[in-house]
């Protein structure tokens, strides 16, 4: 059983989230955190083993508003790491947030790239937990990632927003339709 807390800047556990952040993401792929915090409606979702020991076990960083919610990071502490915990963990963000789609970006599958088989592995967990492929992509940087949803439909309203929330943070990111 797992347990989900909202977590402060100020709260000791960020530092785990830091460090959990800086081992699980590459540089390349990683924003400032408090900047992200300041500029955009971010929550940082602390994930915890259950009530009684509350052992830090991963983190999600969410952006939230009225029309959707995107899953911007989500990484799993690798000594309490189960394919279960991870399954857990975002069954309990979908419960949530569930009067609003949840979206999530994925590194694309047909790009180079020396990690082709993490990638798949990443596509399929969220195909089997309840998210469909969107006919949308992510441009950031070099890289495109795939996009999926919640919703089987996702609207070009819901995209024009997500990508209005994302150039309010200033970053290289556009959405594109396949």
């Amino acid at each position: 059983m797992i347990t989900l807390r909202a977590l402060s800047q100020d709260n000791p556990d960020i530092l785990l989230v830091k460090e959990l952040y800086i081992q699980a993401f590459p540089l390349r792929e990683r924003l400032d955190l408090r900047s992200l915090f300041e500029v955009m409606p971010a929550t940082l979702w602390g994930i915890y083993t259950d009530r009684e020991t509350r052992r830090f076990a991963g983190f999600f960083i969410v952006i939230e508003d009225q029309k959707l919610v995107f899953l911007h990071y989500f990484a799993t502490n690798p000594e309490v790491y189960t394919a279960d915990l991870r399954q857990q963990a975002l069954q309990a963000l979908r419960k949530r947030y569930r009067e609003r789609p949840l979206m999530v970006v994925y590194e694309r599958i047909g790009q180079e790239s020396d990690d082709g088989a993490q990638r798949q592995r990443r596509r399929t967990f969220y195909l089997h937990n309840g998210f469909h492929d969107c006919p949308w992509y992510a441009l950031y940087g070099d890289t495109q990632y795939g996009m999926a949803s919640t919703t089987e439909s996702v609207n070009d309203t819901v995209m024009e927003h997500l990508l209005h929330l994302y150039q309010s943070f200033k970053t290289n990111f556009y959405t594109h339709s396949n």
